[in-house]
């Protein structure tokens, strides 16, 4: 055949910045799209994909940039080695977006070799919203040994191209949008065995990087589309594809199969709007029956889902993403260009609740003209179905990425990076570190939202008998061993790994050690004892203790002296054996245990603190947890200090000492340190957390703990309602 040529299409490493969005780590997949469509003309094609040699990891670079496949050099000989008529040059949207030394370097290797043969750049069809707008005068500048460059999808257009002699013109190349039926040739490649192996080993590899680990990216996973473009024309995305085409069913059936002979048990739909699709039950149904799994990175449309499809997805898939953007009407309208409703979202929210199929939701705050009230209530929404359905919020900066509508109505442009970093305005009325403090409070809010430590009061016995005592008022009594055993068990068997052991006074349970054992033997790390300290005043007890196995040890000390410590605690002598057990601490704990020092803030002790610090400094102690009361318990509302009052003694403390000493501020809300709120944050922790009672009752301690705590008119506006629960009322105190 005259026209018969041979074909090398090079996917090249893949340079990133370390926070990239989108996926090259699967870049390889196009070439195969492509070789499917050149070799149907008759033409002999290889691939060589630089993610998928011998070698391929991810390799970190300078200038917080890493390296996706294998270095440039990696590439020289098997390019050497290649006989080759034309090279068609993978140029994703990662290889677009700046000069690739590495790539120019091999290009001109590739001319040296084969002078004759016909080097063309393509763009391909990669998905995602991170395209980079083809610029052909920097393209020929940046690479001159370049013949041509195709932009857009080539699979309509490439077939010509490679026909052509070098001294064609016009060098860059539209090319033209393959309709469905050309789609569906193309879209069944016919992997070589030696790339899936190849691939497999990458994928196993660059799997290990946490940004890949939440996707349970590995060796058992394939990239695919079901489908290309998106019809709808979001303000912050590039992507110019706005002719959606979805690969008929029977191709479908045909890939599933392929990739089921290969060994592959998931596949990652890169679809940019996968449930477009009219026939998306039947394709769901079709995965189900093939016993595959799909990951859906992208996020679906909501305003498309209904509950009998959410079910079908929660058969095939371990989670789901969809996109709700804003709350407000306006924004959606006005800047984002998406129409879907809150309403939708929730309702996907309850859906997903009903199957047990976690949901994760993208929100963006921070358009140009967003408002306080605007940017508040799509926090709080977010927040609203995290809490009520479990849906983690995916909360991000509208960015005007070149290219985008956002870029081209505002004449401002900026990189992915600043997507989940840093904003590119503030919301009408926000000050800059509220509006960026707000967001972290509410994605930690989210992290902390999945149960990961298990709190058991083993006893509820004490040798002090403090004022405030949550638990002071009742029954004196311990949870036997054996039944703590059996908490232990289930919450492993649960997934939980972390463990606290409180009471009461723990030190008094007669098992303790035995307990410790236990949890040490079955794997629970770390594990954290808290302690009024006296018996930690014998140095025997004091050793055991620390060398039991635990890993971190915290103290109760509430005065720097007998009189007010002794006062708050009801028992003479207290302060002084727990003085001696800090001494203990300091000179026994190994350095595998995390020490420090619990005080709680009463009427009787705050404006004493400075003293208190000043006592644990000369004791080397290395953390302090300063507590606010909760209305639980012995916790009257007459030793509640003033929280302005307390809080100012707080921050002169923490401005003084910080340098030298840890701190967490536990039970305020965040207002009350404006500029220290890191010091706060911690009380996000608790939501993770579940609280074992002496009465076997089990809660998680921050709703447990939230249902006291009130709004008040100071709270109207207030940006860290996305993670704060109000004030605590102590108008009724809880048994």
């Amino acid at each position: 055949m005259s026209e018969r040529r041979k074909i090398l299409i090079l996917n090249p490493p893949q340079e990133v910045d370390s926070d990239f969005i989108d996926y090259p780590h699967f870049t390889g997949l196009p070439a195969w799209y492509l070789a499917e469509r050149l070799t149907g003309c008759g033409h002999h094609v290889h691939v060589l994909d630089a993610l998928a040699v011998r070698g391929a990891d991810y390799f970190p670079l300078r200038n917080e940039r890493g390296l996706f496949g294998v270095p440039h050099v990696s590439l020289l000989e098997p390019l050497r080695d290649a006989d080759f008529d034309v090279a068609v040059i993978h140029f994703t949207p990662f290889v677009l977006s700046r000069r690739s030394e590495g790539l120019a370097y091999l290009l001109r290797r590739m001319r040296q070799w084969r002078p004759h043969s016909l080097l063309v750049g393509a763009e391909l069809y990669t998905g995602g919203m991170h395209r980079v707008p083809t610029e052909g005068v920097r393209l020929r500048s940046d690479y001159p040994e370049l013949d041509r460059f195709v932009s857009l999808e080539g699979e309509r257009t490439l077939p010509n191209v490679v026909l052509e002699t070098k001294n064609a013109v016009p060098f860059l190349v539209p090319g033209e949008v393959p309709d469905a039926t050309l789609l569906a040739e193309c879209s069944v490649p016919s992997f070589s065995s030696d790339w899936l192996a190849g691939s497999r080993a990458f994928l196993d590899r660059v799997g290990r990087l946490a940004k890949l680990r939440q996707y349970a990216v590995d060796g058992s996973a394939l990239p695919v589309h079901f489908s290309r473009g998106c019809p709808f024309s979001c303000s912050f995305c590039t992507s110019p594809y706005r002719n959606y085409r979805a690969v008929p069913l029977p191709q479908v059936e045909t890939f599933l199969a392929r990739a089921r002979v290969a060994g592959i048990e998931r596949l990652f739909v890169l679809d940019d709007a996968a449930n477009v699709r009219k026939d998306f039950p039947e394709l769901l149904a079709m995965v189900d029956n093939a016993g595959m799994r799909l990951v859906l990175p992208n996020g679906l449309r909501a305003d498309l889902l209904d509950r009998e499809t959410v079910s079908a997805l929660s058969r095939v898939t371990g989670e789901l993403t969809v996109s709700a953007e804003s709350a407000s009407p306006r924004v959606q309208r006005e800047l984002v260009g998406k129409s879907v409703t809150v309403d939708q979202v929730r309702q996907v929210a309850q859906w997903c609740s009903e199957v047990s199929l976690p949901l994760l939701v993208h929100w963006t705050v921070g358009f140009e003209t967003e408002t306080r009230e605007e940017a508040l209530a799509t926090l709080e929404v977010a927040r609203t179905m995290l809490d009520d359905y479990g849906a983690r919020p995916l909360v991000q900066f509208p960015t005007p990425l070149p290219g985008t509508r956002l870029a081209a109505a505002t004449g401002t442009g900026r990189s992915t990076k600043a997507m989940q970093h840093e904003p590119t305005w503030t919301p009408i009325g926000v000050e800059p570190d509220e509006f960026v403090r707000a967001v972290s409070l509410l994605r930690a809010r989210a992290s902390q939202s999945r149960a990961a430590k298990v709190i058991v009061n083993v006893t509820y016995r004490c040798n002090n008998h403090c004022v405030f005592c949550a638990v002071g008022n009742r029954s004196q009594q311990d949870l036997p061993a054996d039944e703590i055993r059996r908490i232990l068990e289930r919450h492993w068997d649960q997934g939980i790994r972390q463990l606290d052991l409180d009471g009461g006074e723990p030190t008094l349970h007669p098992d303790l050690f035995e307990i410790i054992r236990f949890s040490v033997d079955k794997g629970f790390a770390p594990i954290n004892v808290t302690t009024n300290g006296r018996r930690m005043a014998y140095p025997e007890f004091a050793r055991a203790l620390l060398t039991s196995g635990i890993t971190g040890l915290l103290i109760s000390l509430h005065g720097a002296s007998a009189q007010v410590h002794d006062g708050i605690t009801g028992s003479p002598g207290s302060f002084a054996e727990t003085v001696q057990g800090l001494r203990n601490a300091v000179r026994l704990a190994p350095k595998s245990v995390d020490f420090g020092v619990n005080t709680t803030l009463s009427t009787r002790n705050f404006e004493r603190l400075d003293a208190l610090v000043e006592l644990l400094a000369g004791l080397s102690v290395p953390r302090l947890n300063i507590q606010f009361l909760t209305p639980f318990g012995r916790a009257a509302a007459e030793l509640v200090p003033d929280p302005d009052e307390a809080a100012a003694v707080v921050r002169r403390v923490i401005e003084r000492w910080r340098d030298r000493m840890a701190f967490q501020v536990v039970n305020l809300p965040y207002c009350h340190l404006p500029g220290l709120e890191e010091y706060v944050a911690q009380d996000l922790g608790k939501l993770s957390r579940t609280m074992v009672f002496v009465t076997r009752e089990e809660v998680n301690l921050y709703r447990y703990l939230a249902q006291t705590r009130r709004y008040d008119d100071s709270c109207r506006g207030c940006l860290y309602r996305v993670a704060c629960d109000g004030r605590y009322d102590f108008a009724e105190v809880q048994d």
